[in-house]
């Protein structure tokens, strides 16, 4: 079987794509097939098939768990502490400090409350975003929080300046 960076070439190792998009049936297939050679069969297929530089450590977490180099890389990232917002901070778009102040030092607010305190269409999801929630900080400062559909993540404060914007774009 050829390795699943030849027959996807499309989707990166570690995406989604391979735990549920059109890549999942084959990396079942191919794991399963990979799993059930011997070890001397494995070097051989190893040796047959360099990893290409994004596929990097790829047949040493399928053969034992390690993690691939760009994996640990990346968890190590998400736990660097960064900082929490300024007071005049209105949207971050840094992608590790994103994911770390929705991780340790954000609460994600429940649906009905957001409906309770801005009872506004405009805090929905827009066109090319999926909405992912809304979050407070300690001091009570409210974020919007969406994974745009050109990648990556944004946040957004909820504030009367925001809210005034939204309803003059969708008027």
């Amino acid at each position: 079987m050829n390795p699943p960076w030849v027959e996807f070439p499309d989707i990166p190792m570690g995406s989604a794509g391979w735990r549920m998009g059109h890549g999942e049936p084959y990396m079942q297939r191919w794991t399963a097939w990979y799993q059930a050679r011997s070890a001397d069969e494995r070097r051989v297929y190893q040796t047959s098939w360099r990893e290409p530089r994004d596929w990097a450590g790829f047949f040493a977490y399928v053969d034992d768990g390690t993690l691939p180099p760009s994996v640990a890389e990346r968890r190590a990232r998400l736990e660097e502490p960064q900082r929490p917002p300024s007071p005049d901070e209105r949207s971050i778009l840094d992608y590790y400090r994103a994911q770390w102040l929705i991780r340790r030092y954000m609460r994600q607010i429940d649906q009905f409350q957001v409906s309770a305190r801005h009872p506004s269409p405009y805090l929905g999801e827009r066109d090319g975003e999926h909405l992912m929630g809304y979050y407070e900080e300690p001091d009570g400062s409210w974020w919007r929080v969406s994974n745009p559909n050109r990648g990556g993540l944004e946040m957004l404060r909820i504030d009367a300046e925001l809210l005034s914007d939204w309803k003059e774009r969708l008027l």
